[in-house]
């Protein structure tokens, strides 16, 4: 009795039983490559199909998808990251192309499978980042091999090291005043400078919805409401 067994089974040898004696058949090794090619992926049994549909597939690239597209409309200068990472990771997201700059996807080995199809996604996610930064930022991440690694430099130039940023940033809440302008544009500024301000200040405490930091929260907004109607 000749049989292929899968790769979930204990066995993948083809043998021949005849009786109590095990015997080795000559052609086990072609069965045995023909089991490993479907398990890889040539039959929807390997790696790939951990995805439950072709949507949750990190890999899949639509037809609109390509290396000149810009996906956000500000390019990344000195002033402008916080707001350009939010829109780039909302963008990514959508493309389910996050995997690819936060490293939970990381570079397979060469001989891997799913070498060739990463990679084609790994170049798309990084023709993204370069059509969106000015001249001098992209020279400066262009020889990077990863998405990831590009991600990671302007997370660390920009977004770590921002004193500067935050002190204009400052500056520019307590200069702002209403001056000719309505209402409804002085406020809309005002938040714009507030959560650029917010968004500077690098986190590290981890979320808490206890009713202290509530209360804080509420402090906060409470202290942003006198200036704004002192202005």
């Amino acid at each position: 009795m000749i049989y292929c067994e899968t790769p979930e089974e204990e066995a993948s040898t083809t043998r021949i039983v005849r009786g109590s004696t095990v015997v080795e058949d000559p052609e086990d090794d072609l069965a045995k490559q023909r089991c490993a090619l479907r398990s890889e992926g040539y039959g929807a049994q390997g790696s790939l199909s951990r995805f439950s549909t072709e949507s949750d597939n990190p890999f899949n690239l639509q037809s609109s998808d390509h290396p000149g597209l810009m996906i956000v409309v500000h390019t990344l200068d000195d002033t402008n990251y916080n707001s350009w990472s939010i829109a780039m990771r909302i963008s990514l997201e959508a493309k389910n192309k996050l995997s690819f700059i936060d490293g939970s996807i990381p570079r397979p080995c060469k001989s891997d499978y799913e070498f060739k199809i990463w990679s084609r996604c790994n170049s798309m996610v990084k023709s993204w980042i370069l059509n969106v930064v000015n001249k001098e930022i992209y020279d400066s991440i262009l020889y990077y091999q990863d998405a990831v690694g590009m991600w990671n430099d302007l997370f660390t130039r920009f977004k770590v090291n921002n004193l500067p940023r935050r002190y204009q940033l400052e500056q520019a809440v307590m200069t702002l005043r209403q001056g000719s302008l309505d209402l409804s544009s002085y406020f809309t500024k005002k938040k714009t400078l507030w959560e650029q301000l917010a968004n500077s200040k690098s986190r590290t405490v981890k979320r808490c919805d206890c009713d202290q930091v509530k209360e804080l929260l509420d402090e906060t907004d409470t202290s942003r409401v006198i200036p704004f109607l002192m202005g």
